[in-house]
């Protein structure tokens, strides 16, 4: 599974993939176990069921929104990469796969390709994509990566979406193969960004169980899990954060300022700030109140013109607005008051 976000503003795209052996938990549906189960789980209840309830689940593992769902068959994806004339994918090293299923799912179809740069049709492209037996999930996690951005520059490319015929034949495959909560107005105005896409400016990241991943391997129970390393999903948030910036809050830039009206500790405020920062919010300054305050709060000196910002940020803090008319006299649009309300819990995962 790959979460994928395009920012219109920057003209970038940014790629995150979700290992299939991931440990999550539910309420409802009670669940617990991988999180490739949990798209079945939901179409059990309704048609729509599966993509809603994995959208819902991956927002609440990564902090974010999910707000659209794309799920290609096989055949679809062969189909469109045939339709665009292939694809040109570096391939890293020597891959073979001699467990590689064939289409009958029972017998094998062994899957060999060089290192080096390969033009892929799409049966290969999506062989490439899917062998899994003799690496890992995270190495095939990356390649999936890499196929989704070689189809993204070849159709920025070669022109794809100002052939007409191309399009036509792209929009056939997607009618029969392809599963979305797009509308038609959605896809067209989506077809109008990517085509404005910099090929220089796409970020890719495997979550995995590296020394440095968030990630540790549970056999425990008898069945392969990944969990997170910290027991929470703050770190997994904090990755996402970083490579999926929000555009609003970056084109709003808004100046903030964070007091300590709280008992809280300064390590606490400064990892608040730290925290915040990752999230793309604009912290400028930090600084202690002479008294503390119960409630947390946020002065808005931005007349107005920093409402994404200010929404976001009082929404995860659970803190009440008050508008000031007056200028903060340090430059700052919008000041956070941290009462003794605040817990760590509004800006870092829950278990």
């Amino acid at each position: 599974m790959q979460v994928i976000s395009i920012n219109p503003d920057d003209k970038s795209l940014a790629m995150l993939s979700i290992p299939r052996d991931l440990y999550v938990t539910m309420k409802s549906p009670s669940y617990a176990g991988k999180i490739n189960r949990v798209y079945n789980l939901g179409n059990e209840k309704t048609k729509e069921g599966g993509a809603n309830l994995m959208k819902q689940k991956i927002g609440e593992i990564l902090d974010l929104p999910i707000h659209y769902y794309v799920g290609v068959d096989f055949t679809g994806f062969k189909k469109a990469v045939d339709a665009v004339g292939g694809i040109d994918v570096y391939v890293d090293k020597d891959l073979y796969d001699p467990s590689y299923p064939a289409d009958d799912m029972i017998n094998f179809s062994p899957f060999k390709i060089s290192a080096g740069m390969q033009h892929m049709n799409g049966d290969t492209a999506l062989k490439y994509a899917r062998s899994r037996e003799s690496t890992s999930d995270f190495d095939r996690s990356a390649r999936q990566q890499k196929v989704i951005s070689a189809f993204k520059d070849k159709i920025l490319s070669s022109g794809v979406l100002n052939n007409l015929e191309k399009v036509i034949s792209l929009a056939n495959i997607a009618g029969s193969n392809i599963k979305t909560d797009l509308s038609v107005a959605e896809i067209k105005e989506l077809a109008k960004i990517v085509k404005e896409l910099d090929k220089s400016k796409t970020i890719s990241k495997v979550l995995d169980n590296d020394q440095d991943g968030p990630f540790y391997s549970d056999s425990s129970s008898g069945t392969f899990y990944l969990k997170p390393k910290s027991g929470s999903w703050k770190e997994v948030q904090k990755i996402a954060h970083e490579i999926f910036t929000d555009p609003f809050l970056k084109r709003e830039a808004a100046n903030i300022e964070i007091i300590n009206a709280s008992h809280s500790s300064i390590a606490t405020i400064a990892d608040l700030s730290s925290t915040l920062k990752s999230y793309g919010y604009n912290i400028v300054k930090t600084s202690t109140s002479k008294s503390f305050q119960k409630e947390t709060e946020i002065y808005d000196y931005s007349n107005g013109n920093k409402k994404y910002t200010l929404e976001f940020l009082a929404n995860r803090l659970r803190a009440s607005v008050i508008t000031k008319q007056q200028s903060s006299g340090a430059g700052v649009d919008l000041q956070l008051i941290v009462g003794d309300n605040y817990k760590e819990a509004y800006v870092k995962g829950k278990n």
